[in-house]
């Protein structure tokens, strides 16, 4: 009798909508990967972009770089086109719903540098200065717009990217 109770309650943890997933699918395209998995729970399709220290999120990439690097006044540059500085650019942010700062006391930006995907067209490479006493670090994204239409065709829609985990 407790074999088949044991049996029953496995079978129904196992069908529950709670669970988070069945299964991750994980697709290499270029420089970038893309996470995807069916959310049992809200019927949604998740999604994730990511490349090396960088992430795709609500339209926007996002670099990290130290955590104890203060970002809040970073500039950054597309390419070899003109600095950009993030603070221009934060009620953009704010409107896309991305958090702008965390909450540690000691540095709120947690090394993160916010630049919209919009700006990235055909753009292989992003360097970033979090202040005038850094040295700037070189983000490679070369096929951002290509892995972004794979992931459309694999059934990434933009709303998809909405959380990171």
């Amino acid at each position: 009798m407790s074999l088949r109770l044991a049996l029953f309650a496995l079978l129904v943890l196992a069908a529950s909508p709670g669970r988070a997933a069945d299964r991750i699918e994980r697709h290499r395209l270029g420089l970038w990967t893309l996470e995807a998995y069916a959310d049992r729970f809200t019927g949604t399709r998740i999604c994730r972009l990511s490349g090396d220290r960088m992430d795709y999120h609500r339209g926007v990439v996002v670099l990290r770089l130290p955590k104890r690097e203060d970002t809040s006044a970073a500039i950054y540059r597309v390419d070899s086109g003109e600095p950009i500085d993030t603070r221009t650019e934060a009620m953009e942010m704010a409107r896309r719903g991305l958090a702008l700062y965390d909450d540690t006391l000691g540095n709120p930006s947690g090394g993160l540098v916010r630049v919209p995907a919009a700006r990235l067209t055909g753009a292989n490479i992003i360097w970033v200065r979090a202040d005038v006493r850094t040295r700037p670090e070189r983000f490679k994204i070369t096929g951002l717009a290509a892995a972004l239409a794979a992931a459309q065709a694999a059934g990434c829609p933009p709303e998809s990217f909405d959380r990171l985990r």
